[in-house]
């Protein structure tokens, strides 16, 4: 059973899943120094086992952790490694409960719909404790409305301090027009969320949207975040050089709308966008610090079908040789390409749905999280389904039921497929949960994850509800290929 804090109960004892990629030989293998193309698939099979203790078992064999409460809606996770400490997790996740709750934000009385869900484990997920997310911050003229915050984005530095993020929303009244005020608000703990530090308004014109954070060289920190579009402005990059404590604002290049998380490549920092003018582009932007400029690297067309882009998922190889950036459409032609020299130039668009035989029942896959692993592959959170606003009525059967499709995919750096694992996703895989929930259907945007030496963790909504996977690579033979 899981250590929990008050008032977190959840609804069945939770499990972790160890998730195990295997080499090709007995003896455990270091991960590859360089560009491991051609390597990958010779060398690394992949495989599901479950570790000692109380786990949950899903109908296709695979076991989790399971993050459930009958009076909250819990999506879009962020996971956090330490990393010279990988047992030391933090997962961060949306949380919607049934109705407002009174509570005090800056000493005034105001209605909290939700507050980001932080979940910590210092044994490698043996045991979680919630914590605590910084209080609601936002703008004076905001005080006293109803409020939430969300997207939480989280990120250790070498010193182990965790430094966060997340969207601070206010609404003007409860079922009122959707996010009127959204703020962009900074905090840090040294203690695992058991304190936090003064927050920081980083944003708060209350026309901003889903931030995200990089831990940069010397521990400087870059966060990026779009524009809720209310206003024709680009999004922003934020710059801190002392750890947090003070932040420069750099507004993207012209023409800029939305963007992906800022990545740390050589001495400049890099950040995509889309083009309002172009919308069948993607454009590849160079920050350097020391001159404290932008300068345009690239653009990436967009394959054919509905160019509307939403906020790039990407990484950097170990080794810093590859770049990939994925971009989800609102058409089947979500995609993925590679650059071999620092953005300046990409491969050709690889489609999801040629990558994947993932079989979606609407025709598309969307991309919801990507990230590098300690060996050069690229693991993909894929999913048939995107939900929002418009799609409540007709996915919402689709979660119950386990129709949508959330997948896990890994591929190498030349785009071939080496994996493919469907991940359930019905509140009825387990009998234990509770037929209905609390709180209302929410949106269900990003599972982020994390990669280290040796290991790495997956998250995904199920239902209401966020599974956990822990990753091993270890290059051991003894467990069964998935």
């Amino acid at each position: 059973m899981a250590r929990v804090n008050p008032p977190f109960k959840p609804v069945f004892p939770i499990a972790l899943l160890v998730v195990t990629l295997l080499a090709g030989c007995v003896a455990p293998k270091e991960p590859p120094a360089s560009d491991p193309t051609g390597l990958i698939e010779e060398t690394l099979s992949f495989g599901y086992t479950c570790p000692p203790g109380d786990t949950l078992t899903l109908s296709n064999g695979l076991c989790v952790t399971t993050f459930q409460d009958a009076r909250e809606t819990f999506e879009e996770p962020y996971i956090a490694v330490r990393p010279d400490r990988p047992e030391t997790m933090v997962v961060g996740m949306n949380s919607w409960h049934a109705e407002p709750r009174p509570t005090l934000i800056g000493g005034f009385p105001s209605m909290e719909l939700g507050r980001v869900a932080l979940f910590v484990t210092e044994d490698g997920g043996a045991t979680w404790t919630r914590v605590q997310s910084p209080p609601i911050l936002y703008g004076t003229d905001r005080v006293g409305k109803t409020s939430y915050s969300g997207d939480p984005t989280l990120a250790f530095d070498s010193r182990g301090v965790l430094h966060y993020f997340q969207t601070s929303v206010a609404f003007d009244d409860v079922g009122g027009p959707a996010f009127p005020y959204l703020d962009i608000q900074y905090a840090r703990s040294e203690d695992l969320g058991a304190s936090w530090s003064k927050n920081v308004l980083i944003a708060d014109d209350g026309d901003n949207d889903r931030p995200w954070l990089t831990i940069g060289r010397d521990d400087h920190l870059f966060a990026t975040w779009r524009n809720n579009m209310v206003e024709a402005k680009p999004p922003s990059l934020t710059w801190s050089q002392d750890g947090g404590t003070t932040w420069e604002i750099h507004p993207a290049p012209p023409g800029c709308t939305d963007t992906g998380r800022a990545i740390v490549h050589g001495d400049a920092v890099l950040m995509p966008c889309a083009l309002a003018e172009e919308e069948s582009k993607v454009q590849v932007n160079r920050f350097e610090p020391a001159t404290r400029r932008f300068e345009p690297v690239s653009q990436i067309p967009v394959p054919e079908g509905d160019p509307t882009y939403n906020h790039a998922q990407w990484d950097v190889s170990p080794d810093g040789a590859v770049l990939a950036l994925g971009a989800r459409t609102d058409s089947p032609h979500g995609f993925v390409v590679f650059s071999r020299d620092s953005g300046a130039g990409w491969s050709e668009p690889l489609l999801f749905t040629k990558l994947c035989a993932c079989q979606p029942e609407t025709g598309a896959l969307h991309l919801y999280g990507m990230k590098f692993d300690a060996w050069g592959a690229v693991h993909l959170l894929l999913t048939d389904a995107m939900v929002g606003p418009d799609q409540v009525d007709e996915n919402r059967k689709r979660y119950t039921t386990g129709e949508r499709g959330v997948f896990h995919v890994v591929i190498d750096a030349d785009g071939n497929a080496l994996h493919t694992q469907r991940l359930p996703t019905s509140i009825e895989e387990d009998p234990r949960v509770p037929p209905t929930m609390a709180a209302p259907f929410g949106r269900d945007d990003y599972y982020i994850p994390a990669f280290w030496d040796g290991g790495g963790a997956i998250a995904w909504t199920r239902d209401k509800g966020i599974d956990l996977a822990h990753v091993v690579v270890d290059g051991s033979a003894d467990a069964p290929s998935g």
